[in-house]
Protein backbone atom coordinates (compact mmCIF):
# COMPACT_ATOMS: atom_id res chain seq x y z
CA UNK A 1 0.00 0.00 0.00
CA UNK A 2 2.73 2.22 0.46
CA UNK A 3 4.33 2.35 -2.12
CA UNK A 4 1.59 1.88 -4.49
CA UNK A 5 0.29 5.46 -2.59
CA UNK A 6 3.45 7.46 -2.81
CA UNK A 7 4.67 6.27 -6.34
CA UNK A 8 1.36 7.40 -8.11
CA UNK A 9 1.55 10.44 -5.79
CA UNK A 10 5.05 11.51 -7.31
CA UNK A 11 3.36 11.78 -11.27
CA UNK A 12 -0.10 12.50 -10.74
CA UNK A 13 -1.39 16.13 -11.96
CA UNK A 14 -3.16 16.29 -8.61
CA UNK A 15 -1.86 14.89 -5.53
CA UNK A 16 -4.31 16.92 -3.27
CA UNK A 17 -7.49 14.48 -4.95
CA UNK A 18 -5.03 11.45 -4.73
CA UNK A 19 -4.67 12.17 -0.95
CA UNK A 20 -8.24 13.00 -0.60
CA UNK A 21 -9.57 9.86 -2.36
CA UNK A 22 -7.07 7.26 -0.35
CA UNK A 23 -8.16 9.41 2.73
CA UNK A 24 -12.23 8.46 1.96
CA UNK A 25 -11.13 5.03 1.29
CA UNK A 26 -11.66 2.41 4.38
CA UNK A 27 -8.85 2.63 6.99
CA UNK A 28 -7.74 -1.19 5.98
CA UNK A 29 -8.65 -2.44 2.59
CA UNK A 30 -7.33 -5.32 0.01
CA UNK A 31 -6.19 -4.81 -3.47
CA UNK A 32 -8.95 -4.21 -5.05
CA UNK A 33 -10.20 -1.45 -2.76
CA UNK A 34 -7.23 -0.01 -3.39
CA UNK A 35 -6.99 -0.22 -7.31
CA UNK A 36 -10.65 1.53 -7.00
CA UNK A 37 -9.44 3.98 -4.64
CA UNK A 38 -6.58 4.91 -6.98
CA UNK A 39 -8.38 4.52 -10.39
CA UNK A 40 -9.15 8.22 -10.88
CA UNK A 41 -5.34 8.99 -10.91
CA UNK A 42 -2.71 8.23 -14.12
CA UNK A 43 -0.23 5.91 -14.12
CA UNK A 44 3.32 7.09 -15.27
CA UNK A 45 2.32 6.49 -19.05
CA UNK A 46 -0.48 7.82 -19.22
CA UNK A 47 0.85 10.66 -17.25
CA UNK A 48 3.57 10.86 -19.95
CA UNK A 49 1.20 10.80 -22.86
CA UNK A 50 -1.09 13.75 -21.54
CA UNK A 51 2.16 15.54 -21.09
CA UNK A 52 3.78 15.67 -18.14
CA UNK A 53 7.43 16.35 -17.91
CA UNK A 54 8.54 12.86 -17.31
CA UNK A 55 11.04 10.39 -19.01
CA UNK A 56 9.39 7.29 -20.58
CA UNK A 57 10.00 4.05 -18.18
CA UNK A 58 9.87 0.47 -18.40
CA UNK A 59 9.65 -0.09 -14.39
CA UNK A 60 6.84 -2.04 -13.37
CA UNK A 61 5.64 -0.31 -10.42
CA UNK A 62 5.56 2.97 -12.77
CA UNK A 63 2.83 1.12 -14.74
CA UNK A 64 1.11 -0.86 -12.55
CA UNK A 65 2.05 -0.01 -9.08
CA UNK A 66 -1.35 -2.37 -7.22
CA UNK A 67 -0.31 -5.03 -9.38
CA UNK A 68 3.49 -4.73 -8.50
CA UNK A 69 2.39 -4.53 -4.68
CA UNK A 70 0.11 -7.71 -5.19
CA UNK A 71 3.29 -9.50 -6.61
CA UNK A 72 4.98 -9.16 -3.35
CA UNK A 73 7.99 -6.98 -4.13
CA UNK A 74 9.16 -3.38 -3.34
CA UNK A 75 11.89 -1.03 -4.10
CA UNK A 76 12.84 2.10 -3.18
CA UNK A 77 11.15 5.51 -5.14
CA UNK A 78 14.57 6.43 -5.83
CA UNK A 79 15.55 3.58 -8.65
CA UNK A 80 16.70 4.60 -11.55
CA UNK A 81 13.75 4.04 -14.61
CA UNK A 82 13.98 0.49 -15.11
CA UNK A 83 16.31 -0.56 -12.55
CA UNK A 84 13.32 -2.76 -11.08
CA UNK A 85 11.70 -5.96 -12.13
CA UNK A 86 8.48 -7.48 -11.41
CA UNK A 87 9.22 -10.85 -9.37
CA UNK A 88 7.76 -14.04 -10.72
CA UNK A 89 9.79 -16.71 -9.62
CA UNK A 90 8.03 -19.75 -7.15
CA UNK A 91 8.95 -19.85 -3.89
CA UNK A 92 9.72 -23.28 -1.85
CA UNK A 93 9.22 -24.85 1.75
CA UNK A 94 10.66 -28.46 1.65
CA UNK A 95 9.48 -31.04 4.35
CA UNK A 96 11.93 -33.83 4.44
CA UNK A 97 11.74 -36.79 6.60
CA UNK A 98 10.03 -39.01 9.02
CA UNK A 99 6.96 -36.09 9.37
CA UNK A 100 4.31 -39.27 8.96
CA UNK A 101 4.44 -42.73 10.33
CA UNK A 102 4.15 -45.81 7.65
CA UNK A 103 0.76 -45.25 6.09
CA UNK A 104 -1.06 -42.50 7.40
CA UNK A 105 -1.23 -38.69 6.51
CA UNK A 106 -1.25 -37.14 10.57
CA UNK A 107 1.19 -34.95 10.42
CA UNK A 108 4.02 -35.49 13.36
CA UNK A 109 4.47 -32.55 16.39
CA UNK A 110 7.86 -32.89 14.32
CA UNK A 111 6.87 -30.97 11.32
CA UNK A 112 5.05 -28.44 13.07
CA UNK A 113 8.29 -25.78 14.09
CA UNK A 114 8.88 -26.49 10.32
CA UNK A 115 5.63 -24.81 8.81
CA UNK A 116 6.22 -21.29 10.93
CA UNK A 117 8.37 -20.14 8.60
CA UNK A 118 5.84 -20.84 5.64
CA UNK A 119 3.44 -18.82 7.36
CA UNK A 120 6.16 -15.94 8.23
CA UNK A 121 6.83 -16.10 4.44
CA UNK A 122 3.38 -15.72 3.25
CA UNK A 123 2.76 -12.67 5.85
CA UNK A 124 5.39 -10.65 3.78
CA UNK A 125 4.79 -11.53 0.71
CA UNK A 126 0.61 -11.79 0.44
CA UNK A 127 -1.44 -12.72 -2.13
CA UNK A 128 0.45 -16.03 -3.13
CA UNK A 129 -1.51 -19.20 -4.07
CA UNK A 130 -0.19 -22.25 -2.55
CA UNK A 131 0.19 -25.34 -3.83
CA UNK A 132 0.72 -28.82 -1.69
CA UNK A 133 2.33 -31.54 -3.47
CA UNK A 134 3.32 -34.83 -1.64
CA UNK A 135 5.33 -37.41 -2.18
CA UNK A 136 6.27 -40.63 -1.01
CA UNK A 137 9.05 -44.03 -1.14
CA UNK A 138 8.62 -46.97 -2.89
CA UNK A 139 7.93 -49.31 0.23
CA UNK A 140 4.24 -50.13 -1.67
CA UNK A 141 2.98 -50.41 -4.51
CA UNK A 142 3.00 -47.47 -6.81
CA UNK A 143 -1.25 -46.69 -6.62
CA UNK A 144 -1.35 -47.03 -2.65
CA UNK A 145 1.92 -44.97 -2.84
CA UNK A 146 -0.28 -42.33 -5.23
CA UNK A 147 -3.33 -42.02 -3.02
CA UNK A 148 -0.99 -41.59 0.00
CA UNK A 149 1.25 -38.45 -1.11
CA UNK A 150 -2.48 -36.78 -2.00
CA UNK A 151 -3.83 -37.54 1.63
CA UNK A 152 -0.81 -36.27 3.19
CA UNK A 153 -0.28 -33.13 1.06
CA UNK A 154 -4.65 -32.43 1.64
CA UNK A 155 -3.61 -33.20 5.46
CA UNK A 156 -0.94 -30.53 5.17
CA UNK A 157 -2.58 -27.95 3.37
CA UNK A 158 -5.65 -28.42 6.20
CA UNK A 159 -3.62 -27.80 9.02
CA UNK A 160 -2.23 -24.29 7.22
CA UNK A 161 -5.80 -23.55 6.87
CA UNK A 162 -6.79 -24.49 10.39
CA UNK A 163 -9.54 -26.78 8.70
CA UNK A 164 -10.55 -28.89 11.69
CA UNK A 165 -13.26 -30.74 10.29
CA UNK A 166 -10.86 -32.31 7.57
CA UNK A 167 -9.01 -33.49 10.06
CA UNK A 168 -11.66 -34.77 12.57
CA UNK A 169 -12.65 -36.85 9.18
CA UNK A 170 -10.24 -39.24 9.32
CA UNK A 171 -10.97 -40.68 12.79
CA UNK A 172 -13.85 -41.94 10.84
CA UNK A 173 -11.92 -43.42 7.75
CA UNK A 174 -11.49 -47.35 7.46
CA UNK A 175 -8.47 -49.68 7.82
CA UNK A 176 -5.39 -48.81 8.97
CA UNK A 177 -5.54 -45.01 7.70
CA UNK A 178 -7.85 -44.38 10.48
CA UNK A 179 -7.01 -42.61 13.67
CA UNK A 180 -7.31 -42.84 16.92
CA UNK A 181 -6.00 -42.61 20.59
CA UNK A 182 -2.14 -42.74 18.92
CA UNK A 183 -2.96 -39.42 17.33
CA UNK A 184 -4.47 -38.18 19.91
CA UNK A 185 -1.52 -38.74 21.92
CA UNK A 186 1.03 -37.29 19.39
CA UNK A 187 -1.03 -33.83 19.82
CA UNK A 188 -0.85 -33.81 23.28
CA UNK A 189 2.88 -34.48 23.36
CA UNK A 190 3.36 -31.17 21.30
CA UNK A 191 0.85 -29.03 23.45
CA UNK A 192 1.19 -27.53 26.51
CA UNK A 193 0.51 -25.64 29.72
CA UNK A 194 2.63 -23.76 32.23
CA UNK A 195 3.94 -26.37 33.93
CA UNK A 196 5.23 -28.27 30.32
CA UNK A 197 3.73 -30.95 28.00
CA UNK A 198 0.59 -32.82 28.61
CA UNK A 199 1.89 -36.04 27.93
CA UNK A 200 5.27 -37.17 27.97
CA UNK A 201 4.50 -40.40 26.37
CA UNK A 202 5.15 -43.21 24.84
CA UNK A 203 3.22 -42.96 22.37
CA UNK A 204 1.43 -46.22 21.54
CA UNK A 205 -2.39 -45.66 20.95
CA UNK A 206 -3.27 -47.64 24.90
CA UNK A 207 -5.75 -46.31 27.13
CA UNK A 208 -3.64 -46.04 30.06
CA UNK A 209 -3.52 -44.03 33.31
CA UNK A 210 -1.29 -41.49 31.87
CA UNK A 211 -2.88 -41.18 28.84
CA UNK A 212 -6.22 -40.51 30.67
CA UNK A 213 -4.64 -37.87 32.60
CA UNK A 214 -3.26 -36.20 29.84
CA UNK A 215 -6.54 -35.45 28.28
CA UNK A 216 -8.44 -34.38 31.44
CA UNK A 217 -5.29 -32.36 32.00
CA UNK A 218 -5.94 -30.70 28.81
CA UNK A 219 -9.78 -30.20 29.47
CA UNK A 220 -8.85 -28.36 32.11
CA UNK A 221 -6.38 -26.03 30.50
CA UNK A 222 -9.10 -25.42 27.43
CA UNK A 223 -11.78 -24.39 29.93
CA UNK A 224 -9.41 -21.76 31.54
CA UNK A 225 -7.73 -20.70 28.08
CA UNK A 226 -9.53 -20.97 25.40
CA UNK A 227 -13.02 -20.44 26.75
CA UNK A 228 -14.63 -23.94 26.09
CA UNK A 229 -16.81 -26.30 28.13
CA UNK A 230 -15.26 -29.62 27.72
CA UNK A 231 -16.31 -32.53 30.61
CA UNK A 232 -13.15 -32.60 32.72
CA UNK A 233 -13.36 -36.67 32.45
CA UNK A 234 -10.02 -37.91 30.77
CA UNK A 235 -11.85 -39.53 27.83
CA UNK A 236 -11.39 -37.69 24.08
CA UNK A 237 -14.62 -37.64 23.49
CA UNK A 238 -15.70 -35.97 19.73
CA UNK A 239 -15.66 -32.14 21.64
CA UNK A 240 -12.73 -32.72 23.20
CA UNK A 241 -11.50 -34.43 20.17
CA UNK A 242 -12.34 -30.90 18.23
CA UNK A 243 -10.92 -28.58 20.67
CA UNK A 244 -7.46 -31.37 20.53
CA UNK A 245 -7.02 -30.64 16.70
CA UNK A 246 -7.91 -26.98 16.38
CA UNK A 247 -5.56 -26.09 19.09
CA UNK A 248 -2.85 -28.62 17.20
CA UNK A 249 -3.64 -26.41 14.30
CA UNK A 250 -3.57 -23.29 16.12
CA UNK A 251 0.40 -23.78 16.88
CA UNK A 252 2.14 -20.65 16.89
CA UNK A 253 2.54 -18.68 13.35
CA UNK A 254 1.55 -21.96 11.52
CA UNK A 255 -1.72 -20.41 10.02
CA UNK A 256 -2.45 -18.50 6.97
CA UNK A 257 -4.55 -15.46 6.41
CA UNK A 258 -8.17 -16.55 5.83
CA UNK A 259 -9.10 -17.16 2.45
CA UNK A 260 -5.69 -18.04 1.12
CA UNK A 261 -5.54 -20.68 -1.75
CA UNK A 262 -4.41 -23.52 -0.94
CA UNK A 263 -4.29 -26.69 -3.76
CA UNK A 264 -3.26 -30.01 -2.87
CA UNK A 265 -1.64 -32.42 -5.58
CA UNK A 266 -0.02 -36.06 -5.42
CA UNK A 267 3.12 -37.36 -6.93
CA UNK A 268 3.49 -40.52 -5.40
CA UNK A 269 6.43 -42.27 -6.06
CA UNK A 270 6.77 -40.78 -9.71
CA UNK A 271 9.51 -37.99 -8.71
CA UNK A 272 12.09 -39.42 -6.31
CA UNK A 273 14.55 -37.31 -4.70
CA UNK A 274 16.92 -40.38 -4.07
CA UNK A 275 16.63 -43.07 -6.57
CA UNK A 276 15.88 -46.59 -4.96
CA UNK A 277 14.82 -50.08 -6.12
CA UNK A 278 11.26 -50.62 -5.96
CA UNK A 279 10.06 -51.69 -2.24
CA UNK A 280 12.68 -49.81 -0.46
CA UNK A 281 11.91 -47.35 2.31
CA UNK A 282 13.56 -43.98 1.83
CA UNK A 283 12.79 -41.26 4.12
CA UNK A 284 14.32 -38.60 1.89
CA UNK A 285 11.26 -39.32 -0.40
CA UNK A 286 8.56 -39.16 2.03
CA UNK A 287 8.63 -35.18 1.82
CA UNK A 288 6.25 -32.78 0.90
CA UNK A 289 6.66 -29.12 -1.40
CA UNK A 290 4.71 -26.44 -0.29
CA UNK A 291 5.04 -23.86 -3.52
CA UNK A 292 4.23 -20.15 -3.15
CA UNK A 293 3.05 -18.88 -7.17
CA UNK A 294 2.96 -15.11 -6.75
CA UNK A 295 0.36 -15.02 -10.44
CA UNK A 296 -1.45 -18.34 -9.30
CA UNK A 297 -0.77 -21.96 -9.84
CA UNK A 298 1.18 -22.15 -13.30
CA UNK A 299 1.18 -24.33 -15.27
CA UNK A 300 -2.53 -25.96 -13.74
CA UNK A 301 -3.02 -29.41 -13.53
CA UNK A 302 -6.29 -30.69 -14.81
CA UNK A 303 -6.58 -33.12 -11.67
CA UNK A 304 -4.81 -33.68 -8.14
CA UNK A 305 -2.66 -36.57 -9.09
CA UNK A 306 0.08 -36.91 -11.10
CA UNK A 307 -0.36 -39.19 -14.27
CA UNK A 308 3.14 -41.24 -14.05
CA UNK A 309 7.04 -39.96 -14.18
CA UNK A 310 6.46 -37.91 -17.59
CA UNK A 311 4.05 -36.08 -15.92
CA UNK A 312 5.10 -32.15 -16.83
CA UNK A 313 4.09 -30.47 -14.43
CA UNK A 314 5.94 -31.20 -11.71
CA UNK A 315 9.37 -30.65 -13.36
CA UNK A 316 7.75 -27.55 -14.68
CA UNK A 317 7.13 -26.21 -10.95
CA UNK A 318 10.81 -27.47 -9.65
CA UNK A 319 11.97 -24.96 -12.69
CA UNK A 320 9.81 -22.46 -11.40
CA UNK A 321 11.22 -21.92 -8.12
CA UNK A 322 13.61 -18.93 -7.27
CA UNK A 323 13.75 -19.02 -3.48
CA UNK A 324 14.02 -21.61 -1.01
CA UNK A 325 12.34 -20.78 2.40
CA UNK A 326 14.08 -22.04 5.72
CA UNK A 327 12.22 -23.89 7.87
CA UNK A 328 13.94 -23.57 11.42
CA UNK A 329 13.02 -25.52 14.20
CA UNK A 330 11.82 -24.74 16.98
CA UNK A 331 13.72 -23.82 20.30
CA UNK A 332 13.94 -26.58 22.20
CA UNK A 333 12.31 -26.56 26.19
CA UNK A 334 15.13 -25.64 27.90
CA UNK A 335 15.99 -22.40 25.09
CA UNK A 336 15.22 -18.64 26.24
CA UNK A 337 12.99 -17.16 24.22
CA UNK A 338 11.01 -13.53 24.44
CA UNK A 339 7.29 -13.75 24.69
CA UNK A 340 5.51 -11.48 22.94
CA UNK A 341 1.70 -10.91 23.54
CA UNK A 342 -0.76 -8.66 21.71
CA UNK A 343 -4.04 -7.99 22.82
CA UNK A 344 -6.52 -5.33 21.57
CA UNK A 345 -8.24 -2.89 23.72
CA UNK A 346 -10.78 -5.06 25.09
CA UNK A 347 -7.34 -7.20 26.17
CA UNK A 348 -8.55 -9.74 24.12
CA UNK A 349 -5.95 -11.41 22.59
CA UNK A 350 -5.55 -10.90 18.62
CA UNK A 351 -4.48 -13.69 16.49
CA UNK A 352 -2.81 -13.78 12.96
CA UNK A 353 -1.01 -10.25 13.03
CA UNK A 354 1.83 -10.30 11.15
CA UNK A 355 4.58 -8.26 12.96
CA UNK A 356 8.08 -7.04 11.74
CA UNK A 357 10.40 -7.37 14.49
CA UNK A 358 14.14 -6.58 14.58
CA UNK A 359 15.97 -9.24 15.90
CA UNK A 360 19.36 -8.91 18.21
CA UNK A 361 21.46 -9.66 14.77
CA UNK A 362 20.15 -7.07 13.23
CA UNK A 363 18.08 -9.01 10.85
CA UNK A 364 14.38 -8.47 10.32
CA UNK A 365 11.93 -11.00 10.26
CA UNK A 366 8.21 -11.31 10.20
CA UNK A 367 6.50 -12.87 13.04
CA UNK A 368 2.43 -13.86 13.36
CA UNK A 369 0.84 -14.03 16.83
CA UNK A 370 -0.98 -17.94 17.60
CA UNK A 371 -4.80 -18.17 18.37
CA UNK A 372 -3.71 -17.10 21.63
CA UNK A 373 -1.98 -13.40 20.84
CA UNK A 374 1.48 -14.66 21.37
CA UNK A 375 4.54 -15.08 19.50
CA UNK A 376 7.81 -16.51 20.85
CA UNK A 377 11.45 -15.00 19.63
CA UNK A 378 14.45 -17.88 20.07
CA UNK A 379 17.42 -16.03 21.75
CA UNK A 380 19.34 -15.78 24.76
CA UNK A 381 18.37 -14.14 28.36
CA UNK A 382 18.83 -10.49 27.77
CA UNK A 383 18.65 -10.15 24.35
CA UNK A 384 16.95 -7.22 22.87
CA UNK A 385 14.11 -7.29 20.16
CA UNK A 386 12.09 -4.32 18.86
CA UNK A 387 8.38 -4.89 17.33
CA UNK A 388 8.98 -1.96 14.21
CA UNK A 389 5.60 -2.61 13.28
CA UNK A 390 2.52 -4.68 12.10
CA UNK A 391 2.31 -5.80 8.82
CA UNK A 392 -0.92 -4.81 6.37
CA UNK A 393 -2.12 -7.84 4.16
CA UNK A 394 0.07 -6.02 1.02
CA UNK A 395 3.16 -6.22 3.42
CA UNK A 396 3.82 -2.26 4.14
CA UNK A 397 4.03 -1.47 7.69
CA UNK A 398 2.89 0.24 10.06
CA UNK A 399 5.12 1.92 12.29
CA UNK A 400 4.83 1.14 16.07
CA UNK A 401 8.60 1.11 17.71
CA UNK A 402 9.43 -0.29 20.91
CA UNK A 403 10.93 -3.06 22.95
Amino acid sequence: RALAVRAPSAWDQDPAALRAALRAAPPAYGLRDLEAALAPHRWWPEAVAAGAALPASSAPWHHHPVAFVAAGAGVPLDVPAGGATCPTGVARGLLEGGFFETGKCFLLPDAVPRLRGLARWYAAHPGAEVLVVGHADRAGDAGSNLTLSLERARAIAAFLRDDVDAWLAWYDAAGAKRWGAREDQHMLTLLRDDAGPFFAGPVDGAATAASRAAVERFQRWSNAARGSALAVDGACGPLTRRELVATYQGADETTLPPGTSVLAFGCGEHFPAVATADGVAEAANRRVDVLFFPDGVAPRPPGDLATGPEDPHYPAWLAAISEEIPLDGDPGAGDDFALVVVVDAAGEPVADLALRVLHPDGHEEVHVTDARGELRLPGATGDPFEVLGVMDGLGAVTAYGGP
